[in-house]
């Protein structure tokens, strides 16, 4: 009796999870998104944390592909002009990324 209950009372809330799930996704997919860019910060000028640099970079282009191209290009912002090292990691990274810095 008490086994029966409490599988109700889970199928119920895997209802009500996949209800909200489904509605979440069709509102989602009928915004509008023709604007919006994923953007990474990246602090400081110097040398970053390259690798997750690079995952961050990697998953905005995930992100970006799965809105069905939606969406603008990653865009990397810097907090200060990088030297002239991190500038080429940067470049040879963001083929498809814009990099914007504060002058």
């Amino acid at each position: 009796m008490i086994f029966t209950v409490i599988l109700e009372i889970l199928v119920c809330m895997l209802a009500v999870f996949g209800i909200y799930a489904i509605l979440c996704r069709l509102l989602a997919h009928g915004c509008y998104q023709g604007d919006t860019a994923i953007g990474l910060r990246l602090k400081g000028s110097g040398e970053a944390d390259w690798a997750a640099l690079a995952d961050g970079v990697r998953r905005a282009r995930l992100l970006t592909e799965g809105q069905r191209g939606k969406m603008l290009p990653p865009v990397i912002l810097l907090t200060g002009e990088p030297s002239e090292a991190l500038a080429e990691q940067l470049h040879a990274l963001g083929g498809e990324c814009e990099i914007y810095y504060k002058i």
